[in-house]
């Protein structure tokens, strides 16, 4: 569960940011885009795809909804629940 103050930061990122970060919720197994705005190529439609794959893969999930981050690893250190699919040589961090 996160903080109130982390939540309101967290709701409605990728509108606030508006570049290069996608917002899909998933309902009953079924995802939906909330948010798209474009990136280096094409980052975004392979992120999207390889969520697609997974859930005809394996099957519905739980509802959740996810925030991914598609720049070269700008959001390094940020205190969010945020998926990144890069990241910067200096800072290994996880990748999605």
């Amino acid at each position: 569960s996160m903080s109130p103050e982390h939540l309101a930061i967290y709701d409605g990122f990728c509108a606030r940011r508006r570049r290069a970060c996608v917002t899909v919720r998933i309902l009953r197994g079924v995802p939906y885009v909330l948010d798209l705005f474009p990136a280096y190529q094409s980052r975004i439609k392979a992120t999207l795809l390889g969520i697609y794959r997974a859930l005809q893969r394996l099957g519905p999930t739980p509802d959740t909804e996810v925030v991914i981050d598609v720049t070269d690893g700008e959001l390094q250190n940020i205190d969010l629940p945020v998926l990144v699919i890069t990241h910067r040589a200096a800072m290994p961090a996880g990748i999605l």
